[in-house]
């Protein structure tokens, strides 16, 4: 089984992932519909470590 440890460091994981998808998605969106490109979220460096490069 797994301990609670193990568990907080992969649900962890998966939060950052998700927010990380949620970035991408929401600057894809706006990039394509949005006249007002500062509305868009900076990347932070983590963002690009798990999802790779634009």
């Amino acid at each position: 089984g797994n301990n609670i440890e193990e568990i907080a460091i992969y649900d962890g994981d998966k939060i950052r992932e998700g927010l990380a998808r949620l970035i991408r998605t929401y600057n894809s969106r706006i990039g394509a519909i949005e006249i007002d490109k500062s509305l868009m979220i900076d990347e932070p460096r983590w963002v690009v470590n798990i999802l790779g490069g634009n």
